[in-house]
């Protein structure tokens, strides 16, 4: 029998819209899964240029709340530049970028291309080691600012043929073998498992192309607005060739459209399937959504019911577009809502503090003094909101045990993490209801992950 594939346990978090707060859930769900599966290793990969979840990732806070000792902190832009500057093999950068470089560009060792290796802490990083407020589990392949660079070499030896794959498909693929490679090799011993969580740039340039075809699971972060209804259908065209009458195109250019070529290779690549859709920055009230969200999402809901419909009309395979994880097709836009739909409050303020401090929304307020000192506030964001966002994202014990309908709209309140992991042993309700009962303790030991911190005597 084949070992499975690694890649299978892959998410990665995209829309071909901007704004929509991909890299903050990125960041709070990866964090969030890490601390409940202390012994599954973590694989971050930031394919995009902006680098924002490296950032995010790699920051430490000056000071700890509850240490004996203060750490100096670092900016983790700043270790971003440094780790472009870190030369593996006197040459490629400890980042993204690295691993490409030593595609196409012959090594000072060899004087040959010499792709690095994945086995070895080359080009893979340790988060714990630069934010020790972050799990020990959590690995990083760094984002690199510069890597659109690698545009021009992708298409260059996407024309060249010889051997079994095309061009177009193998250099696309090549990325996730690299990554196929780092989890067989590293995540082994004490880590039973492994997941990848990548953060993609909303345009759907080459590094998107890659990530997608490098990942398994699609985790489409949208917004209560029109124009996010409108990204639904152009990530469901761009992906799936699905809806050609709304993004027909003349001539020859159609057979360029990504799916056309995934479709065209489909003997050595696929993209993602849909696994869940987050309607991000919604208001609430209590815990029904005003008027005027709750029918935005259910025109959205809707829509992906037509996409649904349409998957069949066109003759596709419903199993080649979404994840059903197991279970029946969905045949109403409320079950639809139900398997797929998640929700997500506005982080507002407790967003921006989480993001710029590397730490989950659960340890702001923990963290509220080192906070105050990093930022120059007189008050951090850390109120019951934080409470509020927290529950969202990992769900209260009554809402792991039996999900619950909004009776006026109708509307499932999945958590987010429940919604990723769909299909799939869910976190025990006594280790997520005692992190809401006791918001003071650290998430990390509430979730069962080893901290060394010492307890408030």
């Amino acid at each position: 029998m084949a070992d499975p594939d690694p890649l299978e346990e892959s998410y990665i978090f995209w829309t071909n819209k901007g704004g929509v707060g991909k890299t903050t859930l990125c960041f709070q769900m990866l964090v969030a899964y890490a601390q409940a599966h202390p012994d599954t290793k973590v694989l971050v990969v930031d394919m995009d240029p902006q680098a924002n979840l490296s950032c995010t990732l790699l920051t430490q806070l000056k000071v700890n709340w509850n240490d004996k000792h203060s750490n100096p902190g670092h900016s983790g832009y700043r270790k971003v530049i440094d780790l472009q500057k870190t030369l593996v093999r006197g040459q490629f950068p400890k980042t993204v970028l690295g691993v490409f470089q030593s595609y196409y560009e012959v090594s000072n060792d060899t004087g040959l291309p010499n792709p690095l290796d994945p086995s070895s802490d080359d080009i893979i990083v340790n988060v714990a080691t630069y934010n020790n407020k972050l799990p020990g589990n959590i690995k990083l392949l760094c984002g690199d600012f510069r890597l659109k660079a690698i545009e021009g070499w992708v298409w260059r030896q996407s024309g060249h043929g010889g051997g079994l794959i095309p061009g177009w498909a193998r250099e696309r693929a090549r990325f996730a073998d690299f990554l196929r490679k780092a989890l067989r090799s590293q995540y082994t011993g004490k880590y039973k498992n492994s997941v990848v969580f990548t953060d993609a740039n909303p345009s759907l340039d080459v590094a998107t192309e890659i990530a997608l075809l490098s990942s398994r699971k699609l985790i489409l972060p949208l917004m209560f607005d029109q124009y996010s209804t409108m990204a639904l259908k152009s990530v469901m065209f761009l992906l799936h060739h699905i809806g050609v009458d709304d993004f027909k195109m003349t001539g020859n250019f159609d057979k360029e459209v990504f799916a056309r070529k995934v479709k065209e290779h489909h003997a050595h690549v696929r993209v993602p399937l849909l696994h869940a859709v987050i309607f991000n920055k919604c208001r609430t009230y209590g815990s029904t959504l005003p008027q005027a969200d709750s029918k935005i999402f259910q025109q959205q809901i809707q829509e992906l019911f037509e996409i649904r419909r349409l998957v069949e009309a066109e003759g596709q395979d419903l199993a080649r577009v979404f994840n059903f994880a197991g279970k029946p097709a969905p045949n109403t836009a409320k079950d639809m809502a139900k398997m797929f739909a998640c929700h997500m409050t506005d982080m507002n303020t407790l967003g921006m503090i989480s993001m710029s401090c590397g730490l989950p929304m659960w340890l702001v307020k923990r963290h509220r003094d080192s906070l105050t000192k990093e930022l120059q506030m007189s008050h951090a964001s850390a109120s019951d909101v934080s409470k509020d966002v927290l529950v969202q994202i990992i769900g209260t014990k009554r809402m792991i045990e039996n999900s619950y309908t909004i009776e006026d709209s109708e509307i499932m309140m999945v958590p987010l993490l429940a919604g990723l992991l769909r299909g799939q042993k869910q976190i025990p309700a006594s280790k997520i209801h005692k992190i809401l009962t006791d918001f003071d303790t650290d998430a990390t030991e509430s979730l069962g992950a080893s901290s060394k911190r010492q307890k408030r005597g």
